[in-house]
């Protein structure tokens, strides 16, 4: 091989690297979307941004009688809601009192105060809450400064359903991807993975769990370490 030759293959293997990494950053969701003023919120939220798979799959809803229904299914994290294709219509699911859980694919979803997917199922099962809110509001003051406005004031304002999705705001508007974790044992509900409530579901572990935390550095933001803690915990 001689040294052009050479050469030439190294800038071909580079330039696919490059390519490699460009689409792999343009694939990720980020954590916070700015949806211009003037600009409908549908325009900033195409599906690969808005759903949780690429497209919708063939699932099964299980009922509290014992029912089961297949549909087409997927997860909108701006809605927060299990959708459902019949017709080539795009709908949303209603009737959660009347759902025990969602399975599509290897994910298990269950309805308690949204839907919680499952990521650990062990005595100590965890579960996973995805959405993407609308969190601040910048608006213009003087001298063209910015000023962040917490949405708690403009809710009254803002749809809370999937009419959002509809509107053309009059500011920027700052939506941000959130994850939050809960857990439950199989006869309780799901509740916050923290560790108040960890204590407060294993009272008379407190001083084990609580070296368990310090030794192994648990933090409570961080998924691989809530995993760790469910293992420990459901082995106690």
């Amino acid at each position: 091989m001689n040294s052009f030759t050479f050469i030439m293959k190294k800038l071909l293997l580079t330039l696919l690297l490059f390519l490699i990494v460009i689409f792999t950053l343009n694939a990720q969701i980020p954590d916070e979307v700015i949806v211009p003023a003037g600009i409908r919120v549908a325009a900033c939220f195409p599906p690969a941004r808005r759903y949780l798979y690429p497209g919708f799959k063939q699932g099964q809803v299980n009922l509290n009688n014992g029912n089961q229904n297949s549909a087409r299914l997927n997860y909108n994290f701006l809605f927060g809601e299990m959708e459902f294709i019949r017709n080539s219509d795009t709908l949303t699911i209603t009737n959660k009192k009347e759902i025990h859980s969602i399975i599509i694919g290897i994910d298990t979803f269950l309805l308690e105060n949204g839907y919680i997917r499952l990521i650990s199922n062990g005595p100590v099962r965890v579960g996973l809450k995805q959405n993407i809110s609308l969190k601040d509001i910048l608006r213009k003051g003087a001298m063209g400064t910015i000023n962040r406005t917490s949405t708690v004031d403009t809710y009254n304002t803002v749809p809370v359903d999937g009419r959002i999705y509809d509107m053309v705001p009059n500011e920027d508007w700052v939506f941000r991807k959130t994850e939050e974790y809960f857990f439950s044992v199989p006869s309780g509900e799901f509740l916050p993975f923290s560790r108040r409530n960890v204590l407060k579901i294993f009272p008379g572990q407190k001083k084990n769990i609580e070296e368990f935390l310090r030794s192994e550095k648990i933090s409570f933001d961080s998924r691989d370490d809530l995993l760790k803690l469910a293992v420990y915990l459901g082995r106690n």
